[in-house]
């Protein structure tokens, strides 16, 4: 069954803009993407991979949040999205450190269920709708059930990463269990004869002309016939403009809005709100109560619309999925995944949180960078440390610690003359990490991911390859500096011996 996307050029009418801007800021404080539970917290809010929390209330593994009592640290909802986004530098293949990443991923909005609100209420009753929402749907499945509106606001440097939206099964929704289990539920196609197509619009309601300078495309990839994911489509992001997709099958992202300019740095482990200051005409990012000096003006934001619903065969089948009597436990799902990784041969983890990893890892694929490093190195420091390994100071030296154009990583910016007195010892130092991390791969469980699935394989270490090779360089250059074989003029110019 093939997806479709669809573009509607007056989606949202000036009144409808302007409706949607005042409901905006009457909904202040927006509350993050990270505070997805505060709208719909599920029966099972982790699948029981809980670390301990810190004493100063933060969590330090990379990929864990405190849960919303504050007591433990788990995954967060769409950790999928975060770690898929860290690891590859999204869309863009962006090279940038840890906390630049995640400043790039936490937006901020409303999440709502009541469909009956008057700033939306009409827009699903409405033609535009209907149409659209019939072309996404199967020809076989007609009958709509509109269920939910969000309203997400980026800030210039952010960006939307790949990802498929909430999945929705016959036995299994977002009010069960998290985010990131259903997208592997989805991609594993082990229910795919209870999984409930959706509808969504995505809207745009900032009133401000689009340019090069803005950015913030809204991508989709669409499968081919061979259900392999192709190149990316890009749509620009005009004012009153909307796209219809199924987004809970097609993988669909937005490039970086404003990408020249730096995110706001946000702790991920802290309660992060962005207020509108009536006084000051700005909107302001707050992180645990306090106020931070990331504010903006409203021209400043991009502001859109997502209004979903449901498809469905008939009346009675729309009213069967309301009866929740009958829903699927996170064990049946935990224990149905673990026997289906069992039979790929894959070995299982003894530790939850390693076992959520794996399921994430084997299925859910999102597409990787076209980039020709389409990794992001420089998040790889901070994920190294979890491990016990400290590379901090060779990540500056590639350019990581400095904030370069757009945030990226840069190996332009390397100041070799102040290297020249520590060569050796930072090489030292290099090789002794280095061996530390080579000594910390598992060649045998990448051996067994290569002879299940080699290309996938080859698309996730070809970057490292490559980046090894760069770095090698660059050891090099620092060894001539330090025995003489290389030597810098004035001007920072070098001519050998």
């Amino acid at each position: 069954m093939r997806s479709k996307v669809s573009i509607i050029e007056d989606m949202l009418d000036e009144d409808q803009k302007t409706a949607l801007q005042s409901y905006t800021l009457l909904s202040s404080p927006l509350k993050s993407n990270l505070a997805d539970t505060l709208t719909t917290l599920p029966t099972h809010e982790s699948a029981s991979e809980d670390l301990p929390i810190l004493p100063d209330g933060t969590c330090s593994h990379p990929y864990l949040i405190p849960n919303l009592n504050k007591t433990s640290c788990i995954l967060a909802q769409r950790i999928d999205i975060g770690k898929h986004y860290i690891l590859t530098g999204g869309f863009s293949a962006s090279k940038e450190n840890y906390l630049t990443a995640v400043g790039r991923l936490i937006s901020f909005g409303r999440y709502v269920f009541d469909i009956d609100e008057p700033v939306v209420s009409e827009l699903f009753k409405g033609k535009k709708f209907r149409d659209a929402a019939k072309n996404t749907c199967p020809s076989d499945k007609q009958i709509l059930d509109p269920f939910q509106f969000n309203i997400i606001i980026q800030l210039p440097g952010q960006t939307v990463a790949q990802h498929i939206d909430g999945v929705y099964f016959q036995s299994s929704d977002r009010f069960d269990i998290p985010q990131w289990l259903l997208a592997s539920m989805k991609f594993s196609g082990i229910w795919d004869d209870f999984f409930i197509p959706q509808v969504q619009v995505v809207a745009y309601f900032h009133k401000w002309k689009w340019s090069e300078e803005r950015g913030g495309e809204f991508a989709y990839w669409l499968p081919n016939e061979n259900g392999d994911v192709g190149s990316a489509t890009l749509v620009k992001p005009l004012s009153g403009w909307g796209s219809t997709v199924d987004g809970s099958r097609v993988v669909h992202a937005a490039n970086t809005y404003y990408p020249k300019r730096e995110p706001p740095l946000i702790d991920k482990s802290k309660d992060i709100e962005l207020r509108y200051e009536e006084e000051l005409k700005m909107w302001t990012v707050y992180e645990d109560g306090v106020r931070t000096i990331f504010e903006y003006d409203n021209e400043e934001l991009r502001q859109t619309l997502v209004f979903r619903a449901r498809c469905f065969e008939s009346e009675e089948a729309k009213e069967k999925f309301k009866d929740r009597s009958n829903r699927l436990s996170l064990d049946d799902v935990i224990s149905r995944l673990t026997i289906d990784l069992k039979s790929k041969g894959y070995n299982i983890p003894s530790s939850r949180l390693d076992l959520c990893i794996l399921i994430m890892k084997v299925y859910i694929k999102y597409p990787y960078p076209s980039s020709i490093i389409p990794v992001n190195y420089c998040a790889a420091e901070k994920l190294l440390k979890q491990k016990g390994v400290d590379l901090k100071d060779f990540f500056d030296f590639i350019g990581c610690g400095v904030k370069g154009e757009g945030g990226k990583g840069r190996l332009d910016v390397i100041d070799f003359r102040g290297l020249f007195s520590s060569a050796f010892g930072n090489y030292w130092h290099t090789i002794t990490s280095g061996i530390n991390v080579l000594k910390s791969v598992k060649y045998s469980e990448i051996l067994s991911d290569f002879k299940r699935d080699p290309v996938s394989v080859f698309e996730r270490v070809k970057g490292v390859f490559i980046w090894g090779a760069v770095l090698t360089g660059v050891t090099v250059v620092k060894l001539m500096l330090f025995t003489g074989k290389v030597k810098t003029k004035k001007g920072g110019k070098k001519k050998k011996e």
